[in-house]
């Protein structure tokens, strides 16, 4: 599974907005205004609206600084612990989650509303709803919405409410940096689905509109490598509504909790069920240094098969990650499940048989496994499952029905892994289908083409050569990721009310920008010296690596300049000490090792609610 990553970084970039009201009355004496704000009745706010604008009589209006810098970063970093999305578009064949009536995001997490109103963003817009909407009935949030949205996305025509519902929606941006051509505007459109008010997403900008209004969400650009973030609320003066929805809410984590503990129950029939592996054999590759690729097909029933890939796309905990590193897979949706669950399963049963065929040995033991989603638009990249010392393995199972070679979505094998390198295989990713590959081998996971609307899935199982190795790395992935999270948190919390805490986040952004600037310079650079494609392969001598390891710290020392703060985390210091303790204390005694795998698991669930309900208090 990837890296946990987590960066947050702050800009305000200036912009200008023009409205139109009716197209064919310009020249207007001043296009963003034309005198909306009189008819409206802009008097009513106590904070003065940037723009606002009249759809058919409708308000919809854009507020800057409304809410401080830091509480919309605290914000950001609460959104990461809590978040828990959801896939679900009306485009995907095999969606799972109702889409139909929605704006189309394709990704969403439904959060606690009572958290968000009672921090300043919620009560900062709360105010301006009711304001708004000039009437004496208290309106309160009844939705609220962690959305994402990416390149090649597909949104809709969508408003919120009907118009006799009198409620009001609110939008407010969370990507710290937005550059002129990255898109992602909000439009907005009357009647006759004309484009009435255009909104730029800044960072910390607040949209208020009433919700019968129409709405379209523009998805960023092709240039633009991550994520859109925002938050939408939504208010009603129904209480009953408000009531429903906490309840809708509470009963789908109940629902995924149990779909969760069922998914690796195989109740119906018996788990060590024997078959014959060489059966299903269809092919098998190797790299010219000898690292294999094997390929079955038809291991698995298809109702194994289509209950995985439903409880994958309906009720999967899905881990997101769009840092911009140059060493991972860049696959930035993955599910991950439960290693303890999985190992009592018919998918489990037959692995092993698969893996004792193909190698001879019996003692494989997973010590990840999780599914990547990865969709047309995306940008992966050729990457190793694990370093070339250690003995592991990956077992991929292709989980989309009908699949075409139209639809690409390959796995492309390579023999190293640079600029100069050679295709060894690629693996059409056949529902059914399972490609497993030593975890050394350079390989990809191919987006599937623009012809296949949906997500491409992959069920992934890496394996360690025995039960010891497989925990004792499950062990350092898992604090790899509770490091992540204590040394992003922990500081934040701790300087979040120093009087320089905004401008250390102001002046971060600018380091990071000048990061970036330096790094497209090298690769200018590089390229024009003819250097790119050189120097990366992987038949140098291992024990070459003391320069590798000077730049690698360099790096480092160059990530720490635009750190905001500079200093230890005794919380990720004790913890990485006390796991190493265990370790070696527990390196023979295999139940305690099992034991201390399962307590870093809980322990990573732990620590994000309790980091998150710290940041509950400042956001």
């Amino acid at each position: 599974m990837q890296g946990f990553s987590c960066t947050f970084i702050l800009v305000v970039i200036s912009c200008c907005v023009v409205a139109l009201d009716d197209p064919k009355s310009w020249p207007f004496e001043d296009p963003n205004k034309f005198g909306v704000a009189e008819e409206i009745g802009e008097s009513r706010f106590s904070v003065k609206p940037k723009w606002l604008y009249n759809v058919d009589g409708r308000p919809v209006a854009v507020f800057e600084n409304n809410v401080n810098y830091k509480n919309i970063f605290a914000l950001s970093m609460y959104q990461f612990l809590k978040s828990y999305w959801r896939y679900g578009t009306t485009l995907d064949p095999y969606n799972e989650n109702d889409a139909s009536n929605s704006n189309n995001v394709p990704w969403k997490s439904y959060h606690d509303t009572e958290a968000f109103a009672n921090s300043v963003a919620g009560k900062a817009i709360q105010r301006l709803v009711q304001e708004m909407s000039g009437s004496e009935q208290t309106y309160h949030l009844y939705q609220v919405t962690d959305n994402l949205i990416r390149r090649g996305d597909v949104m809709k025509l969508h408003h919120d409410a009907c118009r006799e519902e009198a409620e009001f929606s609110a939008l407010i941006y969370m990507n710290e940096i937005w550059k002129k051509n990255y898109y992602g505007e909000t439009l907005f459109f009357d009647q006759d689905e004309e484009i009435t008010a255009v909104v730029k997403p800044n960072y910390g900008r607040i949209v208020v509109w009433e919700s019968s209004v129409d709405y379209l969400l523009r998805p960023p650009s092709i240039n633009f490598n991550q994520g859109q973030k925002f938050l939408h609320f939504q208010y009603t003066t129904n209480k009953t509504k408000v009531d429903v929805g906490k309840a809708q809410r509470l009963a789908e984590m109940k629902r995924i909790r149990e779909a969760t503990e069922k998914i690796f129950d195989h109740k119906e029939e018996p788990v060590e069920k024997q078959i014959n592996v060489k059966e299903h054999f269809i092919q098998e590759y190797k790299s010219s240094e000898g690292w294999r690729v094997v390929v079955f097909d038809d291991l698995f029933d298809k109702k194994d098969l289509d209950d995985l890939r439903k409880y994958t796309l309906k009720y999967g905990e899905y881990y997101y990650d769009d840092s911009l590193d140059s060493v991972s897979d860049n696959v930035q949706w993955i599910a991950g499940y439960e290693v303890k669950s999985y190992i009592k399963s018919r998918f489990w049963n037959i692995t092993k048989q698969v893996m004792t065929h193909i190698t001879g040995k019996d003692t494989w033991f997973p010590y990840d496994v999780s599914c990547n989603l990865v969709r047309s638009a995306d940008h992966t990249r050729i990457h190793h499952d694990c370093d070339r010392a250690e003995e592991e393995w990956t077992f991929l199972l292709y989980l989309n029905p009908n699949w075409t070679e139209n639809y690409y979505g390959e796995t492309a094998y390579f023999e190293t892994n640079d600029d100069d390198t050679e295709y060894v295989a690629e693996v059409l990713p056949v529902y059914g289908r399972v490609a497993v590959h030593e975890g050394f081998i350079p390989h990809s996971a191919r987006p599937p083409s623009s012809l296949y609307p949906g997500a491409r899935l992959t069920f992934a199982v890496k394996m360690s050569i025995n039960e010891q190795v497989a925990r004792t790395k499950m062990i350092l992935e898992k604090h790899r990721q509770e490091e992540g999270v204590l040394r992003s948190t922990i500081p934040v919390l701790n300087h979040f009310e120093d009087d320089d805490f905004e401008d250390r986040l102001r002046d971060r952004v600018l380091n990071v920008l000048k990061a970036d600037a330096k790094m497209q310079h090298q690769v200018h650079k590089e390229f024009e010296e003819g250097e790119i494609g050189e120097g990366d392969s992987d038949d140098e001598d291992e024990d070459d690596s003391e320069e590798e390891m000077r730049e690698e710290n360099e790096e480092e020392e160059e990530e720490d300049e635009y750190m905001l703060y500079d200093e230890d985390v005794p919380e990720a210091d004790s913890r990485f000490d006390y796991l190493e303790t265990k370790k070696a204390e527990y390196s023979d005694d295999m139940a305690k090792l099992q034991a201390l795998s399962q307590e870093v698991v809980e322990y990573g669930w732990q620590l994000r609610e309790d980091l998150a309900s710290k940041l509950e208090k400042i956001i």
